[in-house]
């Protein structure tokens, strides 16, 4: 798809776009990501050197904890669901970080419904 932030995914060489309800795509890529252990290692890699080169540091944290208490469920603008510090390990996304979440079972529960799409297909 067309856009600033698919080109920049594209130069980054750190992921994939897709159009809009284009789930079927997203399922298809997760597969590959599932079976490619490579191409994850290259595709984080790349990513993490995109950003730490693109945001400084400050402006990374901050999405991190976005993205963390969107996942947790909390609307991140909500002063309410904001600590009043923050504090990721060093190495930030370290398994154990999510793996009793509800964040971590939302994404086990997606992506096993990818799976099942693309089984369903083939």
């Amino acid at each position: 798809p067309a856009g600033d932030i698919a080109r920049l995914i594209e130069e980054a060489e750190c992921g994939a776009s897709f159009s809009k309800g284009d789930a079927v795509g997203v399922a298809d890529f997760i597969s590959k990501l599932a079976a490619d252990h490579p191409l994850r290692a290259r595709l984080g890699a790349n990513a993490r050197a995109f950003s730490c080169q693109a945001l400084p540091r400050e402006q990374r944290m901050l999405e991190w904890r976005g993205l963390v208490s969107e996942l947790q469920g909390a609307h991140p603008t909500d002063p309410q669901s904001q600590p009043d510090a923050i504090h990721i390990p060093s190495g930030a996304a370290r398994p154990y970080f999510f793996r009793q979440s509800r964040a971590a079972r939302r994404l086990a529960a997606a992506d096993k419904s990818a799976r099942d799409t693309v089984a369903k297909r083939q």
